[in-house]
């Protein structure tokens, strides 16, 4: 995007900012022309209205508590309800993408709101309120719009759209004791405000402050334990799950795979807006339930119900063969009689000299996967588009037991669904193929439309065997477990496009669940996903939510990519490309562009938890990041040290850091909401402290522009949780000190001005004189270039300001090579040394006056999608 594009959507936004402030100011005085009762019937929220977290050693002036709450006020007895006229509530587009107050209220509009506003309907509002047990124990109804001598506001009705309350915001006062230096749980109460004329003879509603040490490593998740497995994360139910799983019939069958529930059912039984209690697991105590609140909410109001795509009957098989046209049906291609007329009852034909099934129809498909359980190295060779027809049938979600090839040959499924009814206790996880133990090979197969739902309640239960109690959903399109070299997973030119993928569980993606449980001391990556991607879809869960993958092990990505999609995670560890990482994995010119991330603790742009010694390579992220702890523009965080090994330190490891070389971010970064420990790039940069020692983090030729913050960001003090490119880099001043090699940010568009970085340790920094830019090699430039300061990021570099990047590799790797002489120094001894830069890299960049620079890999993608890729890199 051009800086002028960028100015004229700031004219725009601020423009529409201003007519709402207007529109805002009219309707509090209409309001306050009516002379409502004066005693309150009650507070929206009537237990706990307020929550937030905050570090160890804050203030009671750090607290945010809502000098007003919203109360419910009876309708006055002359006023007329029957004179109510319905209004459409106020978007706002200021913050990158449509958002409503009302989000914060937990109101959900209906999915007809759009023909019933046009056609002059009520328009009901609901509200799901949580039971004890998480889920949604009962609604309640609002409409918007006004009565006779009010202006527009919102109304508490019944479910027929009937009037009962009017609903006010009624200032209030709290009081509670705090110790913001000693760890826990304080409660403050409110009452309204003496300066109100309001009175509430009932029980006053309360806030919870949480007081944390963001130091404490309870707050990531180790992903170690003895024998590889994650004890948060929870995977023990791969390896008891085929046991379970049906039992693969060979006789002749139709049995049909219909299943009763649909999203809406789901969503609302277990989805609730108001009253949530907050994090579970890593991020219990941390996590309040306001936020949660307003996640759930979100979701509810973007996701409404699923649209499949096209319309049909099923064609009777004794018709013309026309494989694209018949929808299927539920079955398995059950008869061997190829002397009637072909279709899609019969067994799909097989090349016993090649061991290759040759499918048209979803029951052939079926059939030729289940009959690779007995079929070791077969192939699956489908010849048409097909329709799987989730409208109606849930796809059983075959294991595979054995290596198994799928060649898609360019063809589209469309309709998938996988839904895990609770009722049906003989199926496993959603998914369209899962693998254990097994080679895997899918190529060119496309998908379009789906709906994937894994059936847990909101209590992180489920009736499907083997999960127990277990938080783990495992949703995703391919789902796989290795043990080692011999049991990999290849996709190549794999996209799926129009996906829903829902769970109130965790690991929750559209494209693969993975967990490879090998070597922690891997040098190469067996799996590999190439030319693959997601788009326009919705992905909802607790933990470890992804749109390529969530919790993804030894995999090598390159040239995929991640766009338009909306993702909410109200747990830990969320990316809009990946989650995060087990064992060794690498991302090689691929890019998250134009997505939507909301979630709670560790959430970036392309990833929300690095480590393992992960290497970016040519990647970069757009689009919008909300968190409400270690938010990045591309990634949540990046640990150094960590490595999938129990203790104590292996010294065999030969990579436990990470790597970021030519990345960038442009992506809003907590803009909407007010986010702890933030940053342009990266949220914080940890290190697994005494454990792993040897890890150090290293950031080349990377550079963040997106805005960080909000408008309540205080940038004229030392006490920051926010920065230009990192949010708390807790790595400073300590052995395992962080590499940052010609690496910026923008001073001006992040709204950062000179604070690299937020928080950090005072206790091993030393800050003197150091006014924010506390980390070396990374320099905060201007936008545009001034006389003074030297070329800005738009520009193309010149020998101040922005210098461009470097393209001298070599002495670079010398620096940071564990093996070389120089490692052996702290890194304070060699960072910020004397480094000949080499010529400006104008192979791997492409600089163009009022854009921000560009990989050459990307820079023709707009005009020319076909030569996306094809540049090699150097």
């Amino acid at each position: 995007m051009s800086m002028n594009q960028t100015n004229k959507i700031s004219k725009r936004c601020l423009a529409l900012i201003t007519a709402l402030s207007l529109i805002l100011t009219m309707v509090v005085v209409a309001v306050g022309t009516i002379q409502w009762p004066e005693k309150l019937v009650g507070f929206e929220k009537s237990d706990l209205a307020y929550s937030q977290w905050t570090a160890l050693g804050s203030t009671e002036v750090d607290l945010t508590l809502p000098e007003t709450l919203r109360a419910m006020v009876s309708i006055p007895n002359e006023m007329d309800v029957s004179t109510f006229q319905q209004a459409t509530p106020l978007g706002d587009v200021s913050t990158g993408d449509l958002m409503y107050d009302y989000y914060n209220y937990g109101y959900v509009v209906c999915a007809e709101a759009e023909e019933k506003y046009a056609a002059g309907e009520k328009v009901i509002y609901s509200v799901y309120y949580a039971g004890e047990d998480g889920g949604v124990a009962s609604v309640g109804y609002r409409l918007y719009g006004s009565l006779e001598g009010t202006g527009d506001l919102w109304f508490v009705c019944d479910a027929n759209g009937n009037i009962q309350y009017g609903i006010i915001d009624v200032p209030v006062i709290w009081s509670g004791a705090y110790d913001g230096n000693t760890l826990g749980t304080y409660t403050y109460t409110c009452e309204v405000s003496p300066s109100s004329t309001y009175g509430y003879n009932g029980t006053m509603p309360t806030a919870e402050i949480y007081v944390g040490d963001p130091e404490s490593e309870a707050y990531s998740c180790s992903h170690s334990t003895e024998d590889g497995v994650c004890e948060d994360c929870v995977y023990d139910a791969y390896n008891t799950l085929q046991a379970s799983r049906i039992a693969y019939s060979t006789e002749t069958t139709n049995e049909t795979a219909e299943y009763t529930q649909n999203l809406e059912d789901y969503m609302t039984a277990n989805i609730a807006t108001v009253k949530n209690s907050g994090g579970t697991g890593v991020t219990e105590g941390i996590i309040t339930g306001p936020w949660v609140d307003y996640l759930n909410t979100l979701w509810h109001n973007r996701v409404k119900t699923m649209v499949w795509t096209g319309e049909g009957e099923v064609i009777p098989w004794n018709t013309a063969w026309t494989p694209s046209a018949v929808l299927w049906d539920g079955t398995r291609a059950y008869s061997n009689d190829h002397d009637a007329d072909w279709g899609a009852i019969y067994y799909p034909d097989y090349d016993s000299t090649t061991k290759t099934y040759t499918v048209y129809y979803g029951s052939q498909l079926l059939y030729a996967m289940e009959a690779c359980h007995n079929n070791p190295g077969a192939t699956i060779s489908i010849m048409s588009d097909i329709n799987l027809n989730g409208e109606n049938y849930a796809w059983p979600g075959v294991e595979l037991t054995t290596s198994v090839t799928i060649e898609g040959n360019g063809h589209t499924i469309y309709n998938l669904c996988s839904f895990t009814d609770q009722s049906d206790t003989t199926k496993g996880f959603a998914t369209f193929v899962q693998g254990t133990g097994v080679e895997f090979t899918v190529k060119d197969l496309h998908f379009e439309t789906g709906l994937l739902v894994c059936s847990m309640t909101s209590n992180g239960t489920s009736d499907v065997p083997d999960l127990g109690t277990s938080d783990a959903a495992n949703i995703s399109l391919f789902r796989w477990k290795g043990y080692n070299t011999e049991s990999s997973f290849t996709l190549d030119n794999v996209t799926a496009n129009g996906f829903i993928a829902c769970s109130v569980g965790s690991c929750v993606s559209v494209l693969i669940d993975m967990f490879y449980s090998g070597n922690a001391n891997d040098t190469e990556c067996y799996n590999t996903i190439t030319n693959c991607a997601v788009s326009n879809s919705y992905i909802y869960g607790m933990d470890h939510i992804g749109a390529l993958g969530s919790y993804t092990s030894n995999v090598a990505f390159t040239n995929c990519y991640s766009i338009n999609n909306t993702l909410v995670g109200y747990g830990y560890h969320s990316g809009a490309f990946v989650s995060c990482l087990n064992n060794r994995s690498t991302f090689d010119s691929c890019f998250s562009a134009n997505n939507y991330m909301y979630s709670a603790m560790y959430a970036g742009g392309f990833t929300g938890f690095a480590g393992d010694g992960a290497d970016y390579t040519n990647c970069y992220s757009s689009g919008k990041v909300e968190g409400f702890l270690y938010v990045g523009g591309f990634t949540g965080s990046a640990d150094a040290g960590y490595q999938s090994v129990a203790e104590p330190y292996n010294e065999t490891i030969t990579r436990n850091y990470c790597t970021f070389t030519n990345c960038y971010s442009t992506a809003l970064v907590g803009i909407r909401t007010e986010t702890s420990y933030s940053g342009g790039f990266i949220g914080r940069v940890e290190y697994a402290y005494d454990r792993y020692p040897n890890g150090q983090n290293i950031f080349t030729n990377c550079y963040a522009a997106g805005e960080v913050g909000n408008t309540s960001t205080d940038l004229n003090t030392n006490e920051k949780v926010v920065g230009g490119f990192i949010g708390w880099d807790d790595t400073l001043g300590t052995d395992y000190e962080s590499v940052y090699i010609n690496c910026y940010y923008d001073k001006q568009t992040t709204a950062m001005r000179e604070w690299v970085t937020g928080y950090y340790d005072t206790s091993t920094v030393d800050t003197s004189g150091l006014n924010g830019n506390l980390t070396n090699g990374i320099t905060g430039v201007l936008t545009t270039d001034t006389e003074k300061s030297g070329a800005g990021l738009t520009d193309t570099p010149s020998n101040e300001g922005f210098v461009g990047f470097t393209n001298n590799f070599d002495q670079i790797q010398a620096i940071v090579d564990k093996n070389s002489a120089a490692y052996t120094l702290k890194v304070s001894e060699y960072v910020g040394a004397p480094l000949d830069l080499g010529t400006v890299d104008d192979v791997k960049w492409v600089y163009t006056d009022e854009y921000y620079p560009q990989l050459s890999i990307f820079s023709d993608a707009n005009n020319n999608t076909s030569a996306w890729g094809t540049s090699t890199p150097n």
